[in-house]
């Protein structure tokens, strides 16, 4: 478990979800988590396929934002996941944000 301090509790060694050290136990973010549980995997395989068929080029958040048409807070804790699972990765940046390509393309020029 990492060291806690004043404003944030420790992360225990195996939080609850990936996005724990963001949210660090919030109550509404926990219950939020549980409520949009059952989409998580649709979510993710659907981000997964917008970001493979980008190819090399990737896409950065604010493209998937435009493309899913939701605010990225809705589906930020995906691509956390999607990078945890190795699924992802980012790959430099662009217009300030970072890019993230699917493992299919790591290390292509």
């Amino acid at each position: 478990m990492e060291q806690g301090n004043l404003f944030y509790p420790p992360v225990p060694k195996h939080a609850p979800d990936v996005t724990y050290s963001r949210h660090r136990g919030n109550a509404n973010s926990v219950e939020a988590n549980k409520k949009s549980a059952p989409f998580h995997q649709a979510d993710k395989d659907r981000i997964e396929k917008l970001i493979r068929e980008c190819g090399k080029k990737g896409m950065t958040s604010a493209e998937i934002e435009e493309a899913l048409g939701k605010a990225k807070n809705r589906f930020s804790g995906r691509l956390t996941q999607l990078r945890a699972e190795h699924r992802v990765t980012v790959s430099g940046s662009r217009n300030g944000c970072a890019v993230l390509i699917h493992r299919d393309f790591e290390g292509k020029a």
